[in-house]
């Protein structure tokens, strides 16, 4: 166990440049983690990309961190978390789900069919945004 602001990715490491996307492991830094009982001061870890995962909140995890130097961190952590926790109990949706939902707005149809629809002031249109924003987020 590992507080947040604690943990960072040192690098990634890919073979993108074989043309194998999305399969980045992670070299991960870990700083005051507990190893059962014992706390430890660092440790590096490999953090596998084989499976789906949180993408905000995994950024945020590995991004680095200014201890003590951003008087925000706490409250930006509490949202992160505050997010992740929402998705975890709720279920979330998969990866597979949000690409199959997210498929079903590039099959309405041309981006002109889209903008006659908001020239028009169809009401589809306000319907749309309404679940885009239950299920991204106000921005």
């Amino acid at each position: 166990m590992v507080s947040v602001s604690d943990c960072q990715a040192q690098l990634s490491l890919g073979n993108d440049d074989r043309g194998e996307d999305d399969i980045e492991s992670n070299l991960v830094t870990l700083k005051n983690y507990k190893d059962g009982n014992e706390t430890k001061s660092e440790g590096y870890f490999l953090l596998p990309a084989d499976s789906w995962k949180d993408v905000n909140m995994l950024d945020w995890v590995l991004s680095v961190k200014n201890a003590g130097e951003d008087s925000t961190e706490g409250l930006f952590n509490d949202l992160m978390s505050e997010q992740f926790n929402l998705k975890a109990t709720s279920g979330g949706m998969g990866y597979l789900a949000i690409t199959i939902a997210n498929a079903g707005y590039d099959r309405v149809g041309s981006e002109g069919a889209i903008d006659r629809l908001i020239e028009k002031d169809d009401k589809s249109v306000d319907s749309n945004l309404i679940a885009m924003t239950e299920f991204y987020g106000p921005k």
